[in-house]
């Protein structure tokens, strides 16, 4: 079969929508299928095109991703007559992978990491029009009729339905992950007591509470026996500027220390030897960093928003309140060791991808006239 998937971003983009779709897109690769991806050449030295892993990426040149939405529909036109299957995801991919797939008359699926709604409204580092404006393309994005929804989580799929999607449409296949990698991981903890963030640099991701919170946590100890460790991407780099100003301004500086462009086995090697993970997410869909610190047996502090508490486990603290006073509470817990604790909750790659596998093969088999389930 030919699979045609529309993403806004792309490896070696860094975030959890891109980790599960290089998964994926791999996975269909390996068991016969041909797959193409059309993308943002989000990076001026990635190349135009280019085969990962047996994938076939072309990227649309374009210096804003909400310019993708359009400048996408030339390429997907001539992709979309070849392909058997169009899956995209949100948000600014949806539109034009929709109407390509209208236009063909051909399948279309698409998956929902998360549905914010009202949410919009509660988030930092945005203008007023901005939050109308993304919460109303999130409006517009969930009345587009695809034939199949993929949630990445209970959570997800409660949003949806709430957003009036029918829950029959609607497939839960969670996100996983490959513990192997995980076990050959070691390191000696930090001498001092040390909090490390990591992951894509996004609104929804809590570091206005953080830093906050942090700097009012280390002022009350000896900041030179405690660190936080950031782990940033670059881009995009206003935001970037925005949580280094908010670094100077909270916090004691040789109590924070920012990486950059770390490799998988530098950046897992810093995780093992931190004393915790903290996610002070607004909200999670799923969450790539809850499950990998999980499978480094990390305990991690968790604002339990969205589907952290289906795959926060082990030592953990799950915020009562998100706000800056309860955050700080929980780092002063996390440094005496006051854990919850519970069985490890795993999220496997193997049973991501069969499922994957057999949400394409009930959808081949129901567009040929067969029938397929509506759970994975």
């Amino acid at each position: 079969m030919k699979f045609l998937f529309v993403l806004e971003h792309f490896s070696p983009y860094l975030g959890g929508a891109e980790k599960l779709f290089h998964q994926v897109t791999s996975m269909l690769v390996q068991e016969g299928h041909e797959v193409e991806v059309v993308t943002t050449l989000f990076r001026a030295d990635l190349p135009a095109t280019e085969i990962i892993e047996g994938v076939q990426v072309r990227r649309v040149k374009c210096h804003n991703r909400f310019l993708f939405t359009l400048l996408s529909l030339p390429v997907l036109f001539r992709a979309a007559k070849r392909a058997d299957i169009i899956h995209t995801t949100t948000y600014n991919a949806a539109f034009p992978a929709w109407l390509v797939a209208k236009f063909w008359r051909k399948p279309s699926v698409i998956t929902y990491h998360e549905h914010w709604g009202e949410l919009w409204f509660q988030l930092p580092f945005l203008a007023i029009w901005q939050r109308w404006l993304y919460f109303l393309f999130e409006k517009m994005i969930s009345r587009l009729s695809f034939d199949h929804y993929i949630a990445v989580s209970e959570a997800t799929k409660s949003s949806l339905i709430v957003a009036g999607i029918a829950p029959g449409k609607i497939h839960r296949i969670y996100n996983g992950i490959d513990y192997d990698r995980f076990q050959a991981i070691e390191a000696n903890k930090t001498p001092y007591f040390s909090i490390i963030y990591y992951g894509r640099l996004g609104v929804s991701k809590g570091l206005d509470l953080l830093i906050p919170a942090w700097g009012a946590f280390a002022r009350k100890h000896s900041s030179k026996q405690l660190v936080l460790r950031l782990v940033l991407p670059t881009y995009p780099p206003s935001l970037l500027a925005i949580i280094k100003k908010l670094i100077a301004t909270h916090c004691p500086p040789e109590s924070v220390v920012v990486f950059h462009e770390l490799t998988t086995e530098e950046l897992f090697t810093t995780v093992k030897s931190s004393h915790a993970v903290v996610i002070p997410s607004y909200s999670e869909g799923f969450c790539f960093v809850a499950a990998e610190a999980v499978a480094l047996d990390m305990p991690i502090i968790s604002s339990g928003r969205g589907a952290l508490p289906e795959v926060v486990s082990g030592q953990h603290l799950h915020l009562p309140q998100l706000g800056v006073v309860d955050l700080e509470k929980a780092l002063a817990a996390a440094k005496k060791g006051d854990w919850q604790c519970s069985s490890s909750i795993i999220h496997t790659l193997t049973a991501t991808t069969d499922n994957y596998l057999k949400f394409y093969q009930q959808l081949t088999w129901h567009h040929e006239g067969g029938s397929q389930s509506d759970e994975q």
